[in-house]
């Protein structure tokens, strides 16, 4: 609580206790330089205990540039502690951040960067995303996804102290579990196996030889790879085709990412999809391992794919009808298509891809109420940003794009689900994903109307291509009213296809 209050005064400096605090302690400079000062009442000490608990996660999102230090602040979200280590050698120690950026620009100025600072320093600034619109440099919490201090969070760093570094990818994990496992409308077996899949528990080759209870390391399906959590669940040829042929056709789109664990995999489905589409997931899951390895392990029998896919499916339906007998049951994945958007209205679809070492494509298509191509938008980003920054980034683009042809009537729709929300709901997000939401709703006032609309993966096809598209073309930019010759097809399906 005491880290709270703190947290108030660093964030909210025109309260009446914020300005009382600072002219008395530190009338000249910022609340986190602040030090106990002379004859300092108890409310003040306690104040600064609590700061020493709020440095730990805080740190500047970058706006303007004009107020945050480049060699003392921390601000670089990706580094340890997030401040650079890089040498000021004759470079103003009161440099700001804004001497990075090209001038009358919201671009970083790239060559000065690489000039200055170590391969992976540059790599982590220039992963940082700038407004288009003027902001101001604020302070976020890096430990929870709004970027806004929580006791709940600050109660868990004060628990890891012990630790030599603070793992935000650990903390972010366990809100996951509580708020999306435990919730979801699956069996408690189900819940238990996630869970213990996600904490590294569940009982492979490899973690009952660390036990010293087995031998035996190589798979029991392919005698050819170690028995991991990530091999049974993810790698093995067998659960490759396991999820080829399950409702949820899980191809390019989960298998061949860049996930290294299982928590991380579950971590961006969850964020990308819908309840229903998780709970059969998770449930995939546990019948990948619980059913068909448990089969071949002690009773000796290779069960069939579909079998083990129809058995995960007919437990999840059973379950949700003895649950709630009005509860609609998952019998299987029902693709969403596109539909046309309202007369006058304009409808654009945006989405993003990211390829680890090859950069971001962002794809954006425009179509008129008869569903008439206007424009498409292939765009290819040199840095691999995260998941929500690339989305938010795609519909920056889409709304740029949309201005520039002077549309004033337009729906906008995303299939991802946390991009939705976050242009919907208007609750505060001090993160560098809430900076890209501000831009996009301050750009949107240009337009008579503007809504936005989360929509599945299959209704968004043409913008999920037209986003890979970009990694294999050497365009960049704006298409007009054409498309690539092999995209045509889906153009044509979509319009020809009723919705479902």
């Amino acid at each position: 609580m005491l880290a709270k209050q703190a947290w108030r005064l660093a964030t909210s400096e025109n309260s009446l206790l914020a300005q009382a605090l600072k002219a008395r302690y530190f009338p000249n400079d910022h609340f986190l330089n602040a030090n106990i000062g002379y004859n300092p009442s108890f409310t003040w000490r306690s104040i600064l205990v609590g700061k020493e608990l709020l440095q730990k996660g805080i740190r500047w999102r970058v706006g303007d540039g004009k107020t945050i230090r480049v060699w003392e602040d921390p601000w670089i979200p990706s580094l340890r502690n997030f401040r650079t280590s890089t040498e000021r050698g004759e470079l103003p120690k009161d440099w700001k951040v804004q001497h990075l950026m090209v001038q009358n620009s919201n671009a970083w100025d790239e060559d000065k960067i690489a000039n200055i600072f170590s391969t992976e320093e540059a790599q982590a600034i220039l992963q940082i995303p700038l407004r288009n619109t003027s902001g101001q440099d604020i302070l976020t919490w890096a430990f929870t996804q709004n970027g806004c201090y929580s006791v709940k969070s600050g109660y868990h760093i004060a628990r890891t102290c012990a630790s030599t570094i603070l793992d935000t990818a650990f903390l972010i994990l366990g809100r996951f579990i509580n708020q999306i496992v435990w919730k979801l409308k699956v069996p408690p077996k189900i819940q238990v196996f996630i869970w213990k899949a996600m904490h590294g528990i569940l009982p492979t080759r490899a973690n009952l030889q660390h036990r010293a209870c087995e031998e035996y390391l190589l798979c029991e399906r392919c005698h050819t790879e170690v028995e991991t959590t990530e091999h049974v669940l993810r790698d093995c040829p067998w659960s490759q085709f396991y999820w080829v042929v399950s409702p949820l056709r899980m191809n390019n789109h989960i298998l061949h990412t860049n996930h290294a664990t299982i928590p991380d995999m579950i971590f961006e489905v969850s964020k990308i999809e819908h309840d229903e589409y998780v709970e059969i997931f998770v449930t995939l899951l546990c019948g990948l391992c619980g059913y068909a390895v448990n089969r071949l392990l002690f009773q000796g029998k290779v069960i069939n794919h579909q079998d083990c896919v129809n058995l995960g499916m007919r437990c999840l339906k059973d379950f949700q009808q003895s649950q709630d007998p009005y509860y609609i049951p998952c019998n299987g994945f029902s693709p969403k298509k596109w539909t046309k958007s309202p007369r006058n209205y304009v409808k654009i679809n945006t989405d993003a891809s990211i390829r680890n070492g090859e950069g971001t494509g962002l794809g954006v298509a425009i179509r008129d109420h008869d569903g008439k191509m206007v424009h498409t938008l292939v765009r290819k980003l040199n840095h691999s940003f995260d998941i929500d920054i690339a989305e938010a980034l795609a519909c920056r683009e889409c709304i740029l794009l949309a201005g520039s042809l002077n549309l004033t009537h337009v729906e906008i729709e995303t299939d991802y689900l946390l991009l939705g929300n976050g242009l919907c709901n208007g609750q505060e997000n001090r993160s560098y994903f809430g900076s890209i939401i501000e831009d996009i709703q301050l750009l949107c006032s240009d337009f008579i109307s503007a809504t936005f609309k989360y929509i599945p993966r299959t209704a968004n096809e043409l913008a999920h291509k037209l986003a890979r598209y970009a990694f294999v073309t050497p365009l960049n930019g704006f298409l007009s009213g054409s498309i690539p010759p092999d995209l045509c097809h889906i153009v044509n399906l979509e319009v020809c296809t009723p919705a479902t």
